[in-house]
């Protein structure tokens, strides 16, 4: 398959999948519950298909300008297992347990 129409389809499933939680909350927060883990503050999420103009860069570290204030679907990611970008899964800080591992 093409490299090209890989990233376009999963980039349109990105932004489908953020639209909806924005409307269903309590259903990301439950699905929330199944993540571990934390936030390694990397920044590569925001910039991982096209990068956010709300990123700085600070030695080594992309840093978020409107951090305190950023909007609800920054907060949420990843909500899901599904939700990770294909290519950061394996960076990522957070990872997803499924309930029988509880």
């Amino acid at each position: 398959m093409n490299p090209a129409r890989v990233m376009i389809a999963s980039l349109k499933s990105q932004v489908k999948r953020r639209f909806l939680y924005y409307f269903k909350r309590e259903q990301a927060k439950e699905t929330l519950k199944n993540r571990k883990g934390e936030c390694l503050g990397c920044g590569k999420c925001c910039q991982a298909f096209v990068p956010c103009p709300m990123l700085f860069r600070v030695g080594g570290k992309n840093l978020c300008k409107i951090h305190q204030h950023k909007p609800y679907v920054c907060h949420l990611y990843p909500v899901s297992e599904e939700d990770f970008f294909p290519h950061l899964k394996h960076v990522c800080g957070y990872w997803f347990v499924n309930k029988k591992e509880k």
